[in-house]
């Protein structure tokens, strides 16, 4: 079933100022400084706060992109069981058939988990 906004709509969207954002359905229009539209996804996604750029306006993203990633992450959510521990969400976003793009988003914090990140150099006395 596809949504049905009532905010994020093309004339709404269209008449956003620089610095201006409309957010629904976890779906977040930015207009930048440049003028172009920045989409972003703010959404619980299994119990995990999602938080990722999607793309700009000027690049072809839209709104049904977000969505699809939404939809997407939410199924490759269901179908790998948790064990609570952060995560890495991989979403193949497929457009006009042909071309693909692959978002990456860390599930629950926007961090990645301890062991990719560097460790802190012990200090020598």
């Amino acid at each position: 079933m596809a949504l049905a906004f009532v905010h994020l709509t093309p004339d709404a969207i269209g008449r956003l100022a620089p610095g201006e954002k409309i957010t629904e359905y976890g779906i977040v229009a930015e207009r930048l400084a440049d003028g172009d539209v920045q989409y972003s996804v703010d959404a619980r996604i299994h119990g995990r706060r999602v938080h990722h750029v999607i793309g700009r306006e000027g690049d072809d993203i839209g709104v049904a992109d977000a969505t699809e990633f939404i939809a997407a992450a939410r199924a490759e959510a269901a179908a790998s069981p948790s064990d609570g521990a952060d995560q890495l969400i991989e979403v193949e976003v497929r457009r006009d058939g042909t071309n693909s793009t692959v978002l990456r988003a860390w599930g629950a914090t926007a961090d990645p988990p301890e062991e990719a990140t560097e460790a802190p150099l012990d200090d020598e006395d």
